[in-house]
């Protein structure tokens, strides 16, 4: 049985694509602590490709996608995507469900113009840079049992996932530790 594919494609690609995704997908066949199912390629017309185009032609875009998980808890921490129109990338956060970009770019934000093969490598940069940061999750105990829960990136502080019963208002967490997740 052969590997799973990175940014397995279910259509053909056309050129620019190609170029793009090439790249990426020879250095994504480096990444330790994230697999080939955590990622995704999405061309215009899939059902979940999230960003719309005034002009419907696939030609020369896809979305490349990327999820963090938790692999102790296997819970999705965070989606990273980049959008490739044309000679353009997008990359940021992700809407877990629709892959729409944010509306106010966040500061991981990468909007840059260039060649489809130096995108590509680009896009692997944004990803790696992302995957690479580190994440703490954090418990708030209640008679010795887990009452609250989050995952924050622990060089910000941003929250990614909490628990129904939101940690906000409870002060410091009782237990803290590095999740096993991202690029390792």
């Amino acid at each position: 049985m052969s590997e799973p594919a990175w940014f397995a494609a279910e259509v053909p690609l056309d050129e620019v694509q190609a170029a793009f995704v090439a790249g990426l997908r020879r250095r994504a066949a480096g990444w330790i602590g994230v697999e080939p199912h955590d990622a995704e390629l999405f061309v215009p017309g899939d059902a979940s490709y999230g960003r719309r185009h005034s002009d419907h032609s696939p030609r020369g875009r896809l979305l490349v996608a990327v999820d963090l998980v938790d692999v102790e808890f296997r819970v999705i921490l965070a989606t990273f995507g980049a959008y490739l129109d044309r000679d353009r990338l997008l990359a940021d956060t992700l809407h877990c469900q629709d892959f729409a970009l944010p509306a106010v770019p966040t500061a991981l934000a990468l909007d840059v113009t260039g060649e489809p093969a130096a995108l590509g490598l680009r896009a692997a940069d944004w990803f790696e840079a992302a995957l690479r940061r580190p994440v703490d999750y954090q418990e708030w105990l209640r008679g010795g049992e887990v009452h609250a829960y989050r995952w924050v990136f622990a060089d910000t502080g941003e929250a990614l996932v909490e628990s129904r019963t939101s940690p906000r208002g409870l002060g410091a967490p009782d237990r803290s530790r590095r999740a096993r997740c991202g690029l390792t």
